[in-house]
């Protein structure tokens, strides 16, 4: 979307603090003068990709360092590594599960990734919210 000045910021983000599934999110700002129908049509066009092919090998090796590395950074500051390790027991994981976590990271695939996308990110299910400027 960036590449193609569809959107000036795109993301995504995982929270899993909770005792269910946790929750996916993606977001997308509109380049200015994009509509957002075609910001919502762009953004829905990437899901479908990852749910019908599988990510890139480099694209996945490089967001699993990626993550290893803040896991290992956040370990520096004891407030969050109490956190890591408090939201990681209240929802029924095992001081075992945080300590493992980066062997369980290194060893997600991209089949992995493209079977948990074609179970969860299923057109029809999502939310979608516009944030929108106030009128003037």
């Amino acid at each position: 979307m960036i590449d193609q000045a569809i959107a000036v910021s795109a993301g995504a983000w995982y929270w899993n603090d909770a005792l269910d599934m946790g929750q996916f999110g993606a977001y997308a700002v509109p380049a200015e003068g994009v509509d957002l129908d075609a910001l919502d049509g762009a953004t829905e066009t990437i899901i479908k990709t990852l749910r019908d092919a599988p990510v890139d090998a480099r694209e996945l090796e490089r967001a699993k360092t990626r993550l290893i590395a803040d896991m290992v950074y956040a370990q520096d500051n004891q407030t969050h590594l109490a956190r890591i390790y408090g939201s990681t027991l209240t929802t029924g994981g095992k001081v075992g599960d945080v300590a493992d976590w980066v062997e369980k990271i290194r060893a997600v695939s991209a089949a992995d990734i493209l079977a948990v996308a074609q179970k969860y990110l299923q057109p029809g299910r999502a939310v979608v919210g516009h944030l929108l400027k106030a009128a003037a």
